[in-house]
């Protein structure tokens, strides 16, 4: 009986060495080794366009400017038209792409839609990154489940309006920091926190983003 234990005890222990070894491995992969991932080249080969909600503040901003660099054109949609307009003028003179905005309230309904869809018309869209959102606590929530979370970023504290501008460092990023290494993870995984510190808090060893990115 005790040889048997010991047989099962060894077993066990060496099963949650892998699994930690694993996670690590991971963590490196994604995290620290960015020129390991597909590259620019494969960014732009899925669509010549990334489209960003939420893209004229904080992470949607950030993700904007990122995917610029790249050499995507971007559709900014928000729903202040005068941000829009700046914004796209800012990415256009910075990075010199193309930009398209579409003015749209996200609290309006499904109503929007019909407009969104009239804007994207024609664009080959490779990436979309669906930022925009409200803050329902200043408290830290789980991510809802959902049926396909393909396409998922869940970061912890990035410091922007929504987390009340929070002082930026180890544990807490600016949204330009997070955005720049939350971007190196595409086609790595199907969700991601973003970056390795973001990882560790929330201590996901399955982080990653495909093709397409809905930042939730």
């Amino acid at each position: 009986m005790w040889e048997l234990l010991s047989v099962l005890g060894a077993l066990t222990a060496a099963g949650l060495l892998l699994g930690a070894a694993w996670g690590v491995a991971r963590a490196v992969y994604i995290y620290l080794l960015p020129w390991a991932g597909p590259g620019d080249a494969w960014i732009r080969a899925q669509g010549a366009w990334a489209v960003v909600t939420g893209a004229t503040d904080g992470i949607g901003q950030a993700y904007a400017h990122e995917f610029a660099k790249k050499g995507l054109n971007i559709v900014l949609i928000s729903r202040n038209m005068d941000k829009l307009k700046k914004e796209a003028k800012e990415i256009e003179r910075l990075h010199g792409t193309d930009t398209r905005v579409i003015q749209a309230d996200f609290t309006g309904g499904l109503e929007i839609y019909g407009a969104i869809e009239e804007g994207l018309k024609g664009l080959e869209i490779g990436v979309l990154v669906n930022n925009v959102g409200m803050n329902y606590s200043p408290l830290f929530r789980k991510l809802l489940d959902c049926e396909n979370p393909a396409q998922t970023v869940s970061p912890s504290t990035v410091s922007t309006n929504m987390t009340y501008n929070a002082k930026t460092g180890l544990l807490v990023k600016s949204p330009q920091d997070w955005a720049e290494q939350a971007v190196h993870t595409l086609g790595l995984s199907s969700h991601t926190s973003g970056c390795l510190s973001h990882a560790i808090q929330s201590l996901d060893s399955q982080v990653f983003v495909s093709g397409g990115v809905d930042n939730a």
